[in-house]
């Protein structure tokens, strides 16, 4: 953890801007972890890969979990 806030440091004072539709889904991703923490949901990992892809955000409530996958292309009305 505390290597990636040294690169998103170094990459702040360094000019590096990181790109528009990785800020917003950085974005949505701690709203929603924040929401789902609040709605008294258990957090227990972020950005969990596997060979069969990639897990947004990793939940427990009492005995069931919840996975959360963020895609960009999906548009709610």
């Amino acid at each position: 953890m505390a290597v990636n806030l040294l690169a998103k440091l170094k990459a702040r004072f360094a000019g590096k801007a990181e790109p528009e539709h990785l800020r917003r889904g950085a974005l949505g991703e701690r709203a929603a972890k924040k929401f789902l923490q609040r709605q008294g949901l258990k957090f227990l990992a972020a950005n969990f890969r596997s060979a069969r892809g990639e897990i947004d955000l990793v939940f427990r409530d009492g005995d069931c979990l919840l996975f959360v996958a963020f895609d960009r292309n999906i548009i709610w009305g």
